[in-house]
């Protein structure tokens, strides 16, 4: 066996260890009740399901691929993506879901270097709308602002 290309290697790892963490923490921690009244535990496996089958499907692609050459992985992309989800998390609560998610969304966006200001504005036109969306269309108790 030959590994063509390291990135989807790498990749096919990085889902098949979280679908494989997730999955074993939703069946450890939740309860997964039965097919007629399932209970939270479902969620989490079918996901991580999901997950190991991508996995699966890029360490396969990481062989059957004919692209060479070196990976080249920039590392603060996704410690600043990780901590923006966490911080957002944990901020959600006192500063709202509009600018929490309006927030997580243009710092985001920032790590882009082509990323233009029509997307910031229509990124947080399309947060409003969908926080609107679930608040008083579908009647769901959403904090949408303090």
């Amino acid at each position: 066996m030959f590994i063509r290309n390291v990135e989807h290697l790498l990749t096919g790892f990085v889902f098949l260890l979280v679908g494989t963490f997730f999955g074993a923490y939703g069946l450890l921690f939740y309860e997964t009740g039965t097919i007629e009244e399932m209970g939270p535990g479902w969620f989490p496996f079918f996901i991580s399901l999901g997950l190991i089958v991508l996995g699966v499907i890029q360490v396969l692609r990481s062989i059957a691929t004919t692209t060479y050459g070196v990976v080249s992985f920039e590392i603060a992309r996704p410690i600043f993506i990780t901590a923006l989800i966490i911080g957002m998390s944990y901020a959600w609560p006192y500063i709202g879901a509009v600018t929490a998610l309006g927030l997580i969304m243009s710092a985001s966006g920032l790590l882009n270097p082509k990323y233009e200001l029509k997307w910031f504005l229509l990124s947080w036109i399309f947060i409003i709308a969908l926080l609107l969306l679930f608040k008083y269309g579908l009647g769901m108790s959403v904090v949408l602002w303090i």
